[in-house]
């Protein structure tokens, strides 16, 4: 039999496990909340933004800059720059007098509609090719030619035809590039609605007008579209 000290102990005890159930029940599970996803948390799954390179892929690496320095971070309205040259009396708004001019040849797929390749050069940066391919259009291509002394080395990246457009589209990040059909390097563009100069280092000397293929690699996604875009791509001089 318990003693009076026995059986306060035991109610002690037996009351501290009512309480722990009892707690266990009332306590509100936790609720864990992410930070604010960041682009690439949101991208839908087992959508690459990025293709693979073989190991033998040529190491070269070919930054594009922005033309001229001042631009940088600049956001463009090019359809209000057309009408406020054309109010003002000015040339053309896409007139560039160091155009040599490219042959394009062909791209390995297009999006339905007023997307065609002969937009990546119609001289107008409000038109753009836009690719066709699945996904975010890795591994898509468009090949083009010089006519002058000068390869590609001038380039609109995204849909420019407004600032909305060019955000909700999908950019280039880096290109594959070929030469005749040879791996050459890898261009790497920059997220900017403004104009983008690089250097192939090709030697165009009398004659030699090589084959170039321009094959996305990698993209800036769109915020609301997968759909990669290039406005203009032209050979200048200069």
């Amino acid at each position: 039999m318990f003693d009076m000290k026995h059986k306060i102990y035991f109610l002690l005890f037996i009351g501290g496990l009512f309480s722990a159930c009892i707690s266990n029940f009332d306590e509100p599970k936790k609720t864990v909340f992410k930070s604010e996803p960041s682009q690439k948390d949101s991208l839908p799954p087992n959508i690459s933004t990025k293709g693979n390179l073989p190991d033998s892929w040529p190491s070269e690496i070919i930054r594009a800059y922005v033309f001229p320095d001042s631009l940088k971070g600049k956001i463009i309205d090019h359809e209000a720059e057309v009408k406020r040259v054309i109010d003002d009396g000015g040339p053309d708004y896409f007139y560039n007098p160091m155009a040599q001019g490219i042959k394009v040849l062909s791209a390995s797929s297009t999006l339905q509609g007023d997307y065609d390749i002969s937009r990546i050069n119609d001289g107008d940066w409000r038109t753009a090719w836009v690719e066709g391919g699945s996904g975010y259009g890795i591994g898509v291509y468009f090949e083009v030619k010089a006519k002058e002394f000068y390869p590609p080395n001038w380039i609109y990246n995204g849909y420019q035809k407004s600032p909305e457009l060019w955000r909700n589209n999908s950019r280039v990040k880096s290109f594959k590039i070929y030469v005749d059909g040879e791996p050459y390097g890898i261009l790497e563009l920059l997220d900017e609605m403004v104009e983008l100069r690089f250097d192939l280092g090709l030697d165009m000397k009398e004659g030699y007008r090589p084959i170039i293929r321009f094959e996305i690699h990698e993209v800036f996604p769109g915020k609301k579209w997968k759909d990669v875009a290039v406005s203009e791509i032209e050979a200048v001089a200069g």
